[in-house]
């Protein structure tokens, strides 16, 4: 009777790792379709490139994949989408790859969604030191008057 409850617990067990490790593999190290790899390779396509840069909520392997949803919409066929989110990435990590996985595609558009992993990290505001002098300039735009903005959050924590 043992013997069948430790083989048992056995099959339960492998079945229950292996299941873990594909989940594992979906969720965070299967690449987003259409990335600057294959996308951006080559002569600019014939559809205006829309690049969307980002951490995991960009890739989408974690949540709803956006930008699968805006490449699905018929209204946006006339664009190719290319996904350029990498899972665990912060505003450092985007920044140092602009030119290989954004500028290099040669985007009409591009749609940034960063930061939730600086905050996870205790990132501080203004720690981040360009390493680059190739690096291409993002402007920010001025925020609008009267509005309550400020560039940097500083924490509650000393």
């Amino acid at each position: 009777m043992k013997k069948r409850i430790v083989i048992g617990l056995s099959l339960f067990l492998t079945v229950l790792l292996g299941l873990t490790g594909t989940v594992g593999y979906l969720t965070f190290l299967r690449p987003p379709a259409n990335p600057p790899a294959d996308a951006c390779t080559g002569k600019a396509g014939q559809r205006p490139r829309v690049v969307a840069a980002g951490a995991s909520m960009t890739q989408g392997a974690l949540g709803a994949d956006w930008v699968a949803a805006l490449r699905a919409r018929p209204e946006l066929g006339g664009y190719e989408f290319v996904n350029a989110g990498i899972n665990g990435n912060t505003t450092d990590d985007l920044r140092l790859r602009m030119d290989t996985d954004v500028v290099a595609c040669r985007p009409a558009a591009v749609t940034i969604l960063i930061g939730t992993n600086d905050v996870r990290n205790e990132v501080r505001c203004g720690s981040s030191v360009p390493t680059s002098t190739r690096s291409s300039t993002i402007s920010r735009p001025a925020p609008p008057p009267g509005s309550r903005w400020r560039p940097c959050r500083r924490s509650a924590r000393t």
